[in-house]
C-alpha cells in the first residue's frame, strides 16, 4: 500500500508541476500581451497628439488663408468702388464734351448766340 500511496504522490508532484509550468507559461504570455497593449496605448497617445497638433496647425493655415483672402476682397472692392467712381467722371465729362459740341455748332451756326450763359 506505501508503494501505491508513493506512486499516487509522484503522479500528484508530476501534476503539480506540469500546472505549474501552464501557470509560468501563462503569467509569461500575460506579460508579453501586456506588453504589447501598453506599446499600443502609447502608440494611440502618440497619434492623438500627432493628430491634434496636425488639426492646430491645418486651423492656423486656414485663419491664415481666410485673412488673406478678405484682405483681396476689400481690395477689388476698393478697386471696384474707383471704378465705379471714373466711369461716372468719365460720363460726367464726355456728358460736358457733348454739351460744349453742341454749344460750339450753335455759335458757329448762330453769330447772334456768342454770349457764353452759365
Amino acid at each position: 500500500m506505501s508503494a501505491n500511496i508513493a506512486c499516487t504522490v509522484r503522479w500528484q508532484l508530476q501534476e503539480l508541476e506540469a500546472l505549474k509550468s501552464e501557470l509560468e507559461d501563462s503569467l509569461d504570455q500575460t506579460a508579453a500581451q501586456q506588453e504589447v497593449r501598453n506599446k499600443r496605448e502609447q502608440e494611440v497617445i502618440q497619434l492623438k497628439k500627432a493628430l491634434e497638433d496636425e488639426v492646430k496647425s491645418r486651423e492656423v493655415q486656414l485663419q491664415e488663408v481666410r485673412h488673406k483672402n478678405t484682405q483681396q476682397v476689400e481690395q477689388v472692392n476698393v478697386e471696384l468702388d474707383n471704378a465705379k467712381k471714373v466711369g461716372f467722371l468719365l460720363l460726367t465729362l464726355f456728358a460736358f464734351i457733348d454739351f460744349m459740341a453742341d454749344h460750339c455748332i450753335r455759335l458757329s451756326t448762330n453769330p447772334t448766340c456768342c454770349k457764353l450763359h452759365l
